[in-house]
């Protein structure tokens, strides 16, 4: 850096001979040290090709440098260069960012802080603090009034079972909660109409010989629902006998989650929902079921019904079961559809006028009642025992 000695003391990682001097170099570097000392260093160079010492970068200060080349020898001076320039940002860059950095902590510090704050007071207030109630607990502060409750909590376990009915969209559906929803209340983002529950330990009956008005809970607003649906898990039926029969306009029964492994009687469960084209029933443990009189009779609009997961080991009445199903196509059963104890087959497939069965393998009684097993189901043949 010859004639600038007064700068302050850089290091660089090269330096570089410039002048009229022969290609080939022994050189001196001469220098003087702030500190009064004097510092050479020898190297072997070539004219225009940086000098890079190892071990230790060349000081800025480098005054001179001697050369000595076969006959001549000099003295020139000499220019110190970079040969890698740092990456990134200078030092007023980085200076501006830091700076910026300290301006917005500044001015949105204490917004992100009390939004977390009152992120925390919300979820502590929703879960109790173990003194006072949150306000999803009984007693709490929800109250169903956007709040979260008990019956937002699901309790398959310990719940209370409960039906709703909701004029949203004409649904009637199941749950399982901690606690059950008052009339007008959101659930499920549906505003509530009508409540149901008992129905668990239930047993619906009917009036004109089964066929006539029945005592299920939702029978006042059954020409209303038009689907039904069981959202939560552990919802444990003993019998659902006569509970959605004349559901005329309900067009879909999406049940698969009721926990049927206790329930004994399906009687006329599903009779008459004459508009009905869908039914998630197939994976239901039936294995407790005796009584599957009518349960599936008179759906006019139904073409396939999957039962494959239904059991009929305790099975004793399969009569009219199917009866009158005029658009049906195909029925799937199991492995677990037993029918050598059945004593009571009456009209099973009659007016079945759709479907293709054939039933010739069927192990069943020859005793069995089974006038009008295939009435006007051409397509159904008869077990070999009746043929």
């Amino acid at each position: 850096m010859g004639g600038r000695g007064d700068e302050p003391v850089r290091g660089t990682s090269a330096l570089t001979v410039e002048g009229d001097l022969p290609g080939s170099l022994a050189i001196s570097l001469h220098g003087v040290l702030r500190s009064g000392i004097l510092w050479t260093v020898s190297r072997s160079c070539s004219v225009g090709r940086p000098i890079r010492p190892s071990g230790y970068r060349i000081p800025a200060f480098i005054r001179t440098c001697s050369y000595e080349c076969g006959r001549c020898s000099g003295e020139v001076d000499i220019q110190g260069r970079f040969t890698r320039r740092p990456k990134g940002q200078s030092t007023v860059e980085y200076v501006l960012i830091i700076a910026i950095i300290v301006l917005v902590v500044l001015i949105a510090g204490p917004w992100v802080s009390s939004a977390i704050t009152n992120q925390f007071n919300t979820v502590a207030g929703t879960l109790g603090n173990g003194i006072s109630k949150g306000s999803w607990e009984s007693g709490g502060t929800g109250g169903g009034n956007g709040s979260l409750t008990d019956a937002d909590i699901v309790d398959p376990v310990h719940g209370i079972a409960f039906a709703v009915y909701s004029e949203d969209d004409h649904s009637l559906m199941f749950y399982k909660r901690r606690g059950v929803p008052r009339v007008s209340d959101m659930l499920n983002s549906r505003r509530v109409t009508a409540v149901y529950t008992g129905f668990e330990n239930g047993y619906a009956t009917a009036t004109v010989g089964n066929d006539g008005k029945t005592t299920a809970p939702w029978w006042p607003n059954r020409n209303n629902i038009v689907a039904v649906k069981a959202i939560d898990d552990g919802i444990e039926i003993h019998s659902l006998a006569f509970c959605f029969q004349y559901m005329e306009n309900c067009k879909s029964f999406d049940l698969a989650k009721f926990d049927m492994s206790n329930c004994t009687n399906l009687q006329h469960a599903f009779a008459y929902c004459g508009n009905a084209t869908s039914f998630s029933i197939s994976s239901w443990d039936t294995s407790s079921v005796v009584e599957f009189d009518s349960a599936l009779k008179n759906l006019y609009k139904v073409e396939e019904i999957d039962i494959s997961g239904w059991s009929t080991r305790k099975a004793g009445d399969l009569r009219l079961l199917f009866s009158t199903d005029s658009s049906l196509k195909s029925v799937k059963f199991g492995p677990g559809w037993k029918t050598s104890d059945v004593m009571d087959m009456l009209g099973m497939f009659s007016y079945c006028k759709n479907l293709n069965l054939d039933c010739s393998d069927w192990n069943v009684p020859t005793y069995a009642n089974h006038s009008d097993f295939n009435h006007c189901a051409p397509g159904v043949i008869l077990p070999k025992a009746w043929q």
